[in-house]
């Protein structure tokens, strides 16, 4: 008797671990596939979010490429602009340009001076002092003239007295720089559209009068007839 029950009990706990094995197998599954579901969809969002990062920065780069065709006359624009407010101390460009305001002006140019320079964190001035004699009419056509040359200027004071027949002004100039950025911006930074009055802007300085530099011609070398010199 004491022999069948423990038989009868052997068989109970051997359905009862048949029922156990595959609970826990699935159980396990359930576990993996819960891991893998959550893995697998931040995936999906991680793809996602690429696909639509990408989409905008394609968008901005065919708005920069679709800008920068319809305005391609901005291209000419850079070199005029760029000596207009150029990146450094324009003082001795000015002073060409000043020369040759008074020699088309039939003026007499004195006591010509590069004064006191003043920085900000973006924009920076040189103030020009000098003399001018010559007609009434001469003297005001060169201070007419000085608002369509580069780099820009700005007249600061002007004193005029009668010396007889002729006239002798007294002026201060004043030009500016600023240095260029060192960085450019991201390529997928949107572009900032020109608008009529930038375009406008642009056209104008241009359209200044730029100075002129002289090209110097490399000389071809010669055999010294003294070799000690």
């Amino acid at each position: 008797m004491p022999i069948n029950i423990g038989i009868e009990k052997n068989q109970s706990l051997g359905k009862i671990s048949g029922l156990i094995v595959p609970f826990i197998w699935f159980f396990v599954l359930i576990i993996i596939s819960y891991f893998v579901a959550k893995a697998g969809y931040a995936k999906i969002q991680s793809q996602r979010a690429a696909v639509v990062s990408a989409r905008k920065t394609e968008n901005v780069l065919v708005e920069k490429e679709s800008e920068l065709n319809r305005n391609r006359q901005v291209y000419s624009y850079v070199k005029p602009v760029s000596i207009a407010l150029p990146d450094r101390n324009p003082a001795l460009v000015l002073i060409s340009q000043i020369r040759n305001l008074s020699a088309l002006n039939v003026s007499t140019l004195t006591d010509l001076r590069i004064g006191g320079m003043a920085g900000a964190d973006t924009i920076s001035k040189v103030s020009i002092s000098f003399s001018l004699n010559g007609s009434y009419a001469d003297l005001m056509s060169f201070l007419k003239d000085t608002k369509s040359v580069s780099p820009l200027l700005t007249i600061q004071k002007v004193d005029f007295s009668s010396l007889d027949a002729m006239a002798l002004v007294d002026v201060i100039l004043s030009s500016y720089w600023s240095p260029y950025p060192e960085k450019l911006p991201p390529i997928t930074e949107p572009i900032q559209k020109f608008t009529n009055e930038d375009l406008n802007i642009l056209g104008q300085v241009s359209g200044n009068t730029l100075p002129v530099f002289s090209t110097l011609t490399p000389l071809a070398p010669f055999p010294r007839e003294n070799p000690f010199f």
